[in-house]
């Protein structure tokens, strides 16, 4: 349970620092669901993009 509170924490971090996460002004529920699952997409992207980049052999 210690290590996953800091993936969570890792992953507030990063999704406030360079996706956008924190810029969002709430209007509605809706409208901060909606901004909170596009965030949670594109950090998904992302990190898997960055997995497939670490595993690629360098040349």
């Amino acid at each position: 349970m210690a290590c996953s509170r800091f993936r969570v924490e890792e992953f507030f971090e990063d999704c406030k620092g360079y996706l956008g996460m924190a810029q969002y002004e709430t209007r509605s529920w809706v409208g901060w669901h909606h901004h909170m699952t596009l965030v949670g997409l594109a950090h998904l992207f992302v990190t898997l993009t960055r997995m497939r980049l670490e595993k690629r052999p360098r040349r």
